[in-house]
């Protein structure tokens, strides 16, 4: 059987009627991540500048904020005023401003060095 291009080579690295890997022509693999095989909403991978107003999804809050709440409980606290409000992006997708959730953090960790003190 006739070797094929590299340019029309499986992205898993085997070609099409071979049963060795392809090693130099191989396409890369894309790394997982923790978030699920989703690609960051950055593009990058580039932390944002300091002042950049961003949407943070739901899956990105525990990862990057260290929030591990449910769905649930972020709406309930968020009715209450105890969490940021969430902003609908589409019509089954919600998100968080990145600075509301930082001030929301930094207000948590006042509150706990008041009641430690």
């Amino acid at each position: 059987m006739p070797r094929i291009p590299p340019d029309q080579c499986s992205p898993y690295g085997v070609a099409a009627g071979d049963s060795a890997p392809l090693t130099s022509t191989a396409l890369p693999r894309r790394q997982s991540d923790r978030s699920g095989g989703r690609q960051s909403d950055r593009g990058s991978g580039d932390d944002p500048p300091a002042n950049r107003r961003r949407l943070v999804r739901y899956w990105q809050l525990d990862p990057e904020y260290g929030i591990g709440w449910s769905r649930m409980h972020c709406d309930r606290m968020s009715k209450l005023g105890k969490f940021p409000q969430k902003v609908h992006i589409g019509p089954n997708t919600v998100g968080y401003w990145s600075d509301e959730l930082e001030s929301f953090l930094a207000a948590r960790d006042a509150e706990r060095g008041e009641a430690a003190a």
